[in-house]
């Protein structure tokens, strides 16, 4: 600490016109940073407030070196840039002259989070709070923390007390919704039913992440678990949760699932009988028809529903023909959709004549799931791969598999820095740190964490390579939304790597490595493209989340199944069926069962391979690979398990014995073998 005497000498030859201007530049670099801090500016704004606000807070540190507030502001920028040790020695100097200081305590807790020292940060916040009590910041450090380490319930009450008091703000809404979606409750709450409807009524947030509470909450109001629960339909259509729960997110539920078709044969049995849907009906026939295009239309329907289905298609298809009005077909269009997609009908292309403006409010959403959002995805198709017409005349699933709406937002960072503080600097190449990385994602889905990576990482090239094409062009459409110019999605199997003008310095393999024909050929033909220092990120699948898997898709290969609607709409029916066995159970519990492509994906896949550990070690060793760490595990976790020897697969699987750490994937770093 510096010595009264010091600060007086320091005093004395810093003017009183330099005291001043220095205050002036740190306000200003306080303004800065909180532009590059908010969501509301531009990227390219707010990466050039935090270039100046570093400018303005380093020339008053030459001014006055042991300014507290200009230290701990400084340390802030350091946290953000991932200079984690930069930060820490700015925060010991500032702590030094200003003990009691509120921000420059925050931003130590801010620090551990950063390092995932999650425990000693909520320590630390709840210290704040124990001085400043009335610290929103303080408290809402203990809520990510506590949503950090996985206390989701406590998480989620500190966020929605936070909004409560409120400090209503899109990234506290973010963050709530992250603390609800690991939650689930056996018992009807009217207080959280509130809080639910609450986050459903956000704009511009994932309401996705809402339904296993959701679904819980609605399986326990009704009984619907109790096969002798007697359920009223009016009510049903009037419950304000069940009908925001079906129109924004896809219930993962068997018992919600068949509420809905039940809801929807009601709703259909008296549109037949009456030749019109009157208005009560109007909210849940469009919510359900939006729950119908999210599930790519594999709700299980009958033989009465399939022939009225087809009777209200013609009757639509010759009100078309000649002069007719868009309100006129409202009540039939809304119907058909609850079943079909308004996009693959023989009418398709007079109902685009229409914008979405044309058409009134309360039927946009599902016109622009239905019909809309499906042309723009076939348009993008059709640009990059031609144009194929059964893709429209079958009914084929043939939608992108994960179909995600928003980017969650991060500060945008170095990709070293966050590297360096996930598996460490001593097995990063020191190359990473100044050179631009290009990363091959093979396996990319439908390509949300490539464009996370292009999004949010400044030194980085995404290339991202699927073997659907459908998830190409979602992923194609999805990357010009956001404008990014750093990425590139490639249609390819992957059994055999491509042959691309330079090495990349990252490959990543999702989910994709268990299903090829031989995992260690496949790993050895792309690494041949990964640069001689670079790394290889890789999940594997564990042996206990394969099970039902590998049950479902030997099936489909001795029935020589094809991926239509119908077929999988009845290969689910009839697990449906047998849900009491609990021999699918592995399956009802897995996203990808309640939507058509995502059931392309689990059914017709002709390799599911699982692995533990051991075998792990064994694979890597023969690809002449080296174990560098596991992905996205905090700091506790190494400390517990791993201090003895990191860099053993042998040793973790020891470690653990009881599954409890992995249960459906091992995220894993390698390196290739240095040659002795």
């Amino acid at each position: 600490m510096a010595s009264s005497t010091s600060h007086l000498y320091q005093a004395s030859v810093i003017s009183i016109d330099e005291h001043a201007n220095a205050a002036r530049e740190l306000l200003s670099a306080n303004e800065l940073y909180g532009v590059w801090n908010s969501t509301r500016h531009p990227m390219q704004e707010r990466k050039a407030a935090l270039q100046s606000s570093r400018t303005l807070t380093q020339r008053v540190l030459e001014t006055l070196p042991n300014h507290p507030s200009a230290l701990s502001l400084m340390a802030r920028i350091h946290i953000d840039e991932c200079h984690y040790d930069e930060a820490e020695k700015c925060l010991e100097r500032a702590s030094a002259r200003d003990s009691d200081d509120e921000n420059i305590a925050l931003n130590h807790g801010y620090l551990l989070l950063a390092k995932r020292q999650y425990r000693e940060a909520e320590q630390q916040f709840v210290r704040i709070l124990s001085c400043h009590k009335n610290s929103h910041k303080a408290f809402s450090g203990v809520a990510l923390a506590k949503l950090r380490s996985g206390d989701y319930i406590g998480a989620m009450n500190h966020f929605n007390r936070l909004i409560d008091l409120g400090y209503d703000t899109q990234q506290y809404r973010a963050l709530l919704l992250d603390s609800m979606e690991f939650l689930s409750c056996d018992d009807y709450d009217e207080k959280l039913e509130r809080l639910l409807l609450q986050a459903f009524s956000w704009p511009e947030v994932d309401h996705q992440k809402l339904a296993n509470l959701a679904a819980s909450q609605i399986i326990a109001k009704f009984d619907l678990r109790n096969e002798q629960s007697i359920l009223d339909l009016d009510v049903l259509l009037s419950d304000e949760l069940l009908l925001e729960a079906i129109s924004k997110c896809l219930l993962t539920s068997v018992e919600c699932e068949s509420l809905i078709v039940e809801m929807r044969r009601a709703i259909l049995t008296e549109v037949e009988m009456t030749e019109t849907l009157r208005d009560a009906l109007l909210p849940a026939a469009i919510a359900i028809g939006l729950y119908a295009s999210r599930t790519d239309y594999i709700l299980m329907l009958n033989a009465d529903e399939e022939r009225f289905i087809a009777t209200l298609v013609n009757r639509v298809q010759q009100e078309t023909t000649g002069k007719w009005e868009k309100d006129d077909l409202l009540g039939a269009l809304i119907t058909l959709s609850m079943y079909e997609t308004l996009y693959s009908q023989p009418f398709t292309f007079k109902l685009l004549a229409f914008d979405l403006e044309d058409w009134p409010v309360g039927v946009q959403a599902l016109l622009n799931s239905n019909l809309y959002e499906m042309s723009l995805e076939h348009q993008t198709y059709c640009e990059l791969f031609g144009f194929e017409a059964v893709q429209v005349s079958n009914n084929d699933i043939r939608r992108a598999s994960d179909r995600w709406q928003y980017l969650q937002h991060f500060n945008r960072t170095n990709y070293y820095q966050a590297l360096k503080q996930e598996i460490g600097a001593e097995v990063l190449p020191e190359r990473f740190a100044t050179d631009t990385l290009n990363i091959l994602l093979v396996g990319s889905s439908s390509g949300q964490r490539a464009l996370h990576l292009a999004q949010y990482f400044e030194n980085i090239n995404v290339f991202a390579v699927d073997n659907c094409r459908e998830n190409i062009a979602f992923a194609t459409l999805k990357a010009r939304k956001y404008a990014l110019e750093n990425v590139q999605f490639i249609h390819a199997e992957y059994d055999h790597a491509l042959i691309w003008e330079h090495k990349f310095d990252i490959i990543e393999f999702g989910d994709a490595i268990n299903h090829v024909a031989d995992v260690r050929e496949c790993i050895e033909e792309w690494q041949l493209q990964l640069q001689s220092d670079g790394l290889m990120r890789m999940s594997f699948s564990t042996h206990a989340s394969c099970k039902g898997a590998r049950v479902i898709t030997q099936l489909v290969e001795n029935r020589r199944l094809s991926p239509t609607a119908d077929n999988i709409r009845h290969l689910r029916h009839a697990m449906l069926q047998e849900s009491r066995s609990g021999l699918w159970s592995e399956l009802y519990s897995d996203n990808r069962f309640y939507s058509g492509a995502g059931c392309r994906e689990l059914f017709f896949k002709r390799h599911n391979h699982s692995f533990n550990l051991q075998e792990l070690d064994t694979l890597l060793k023969t690809c002449r690979l080296s174990f560098l760490g596991f992905a996205d595990m905090d700091e506790d976790q190494k400390s517990a398990c791993g201090s003895r020897a990191p860099y053993s697969l042998l040793a973790w699987h020891v470690m653990d014995q009881d599954k409890a750490l992995f249960k459906d994937s091992y995220e894993i770093y390698c390196s290739p073998t240095q040659e002795m």
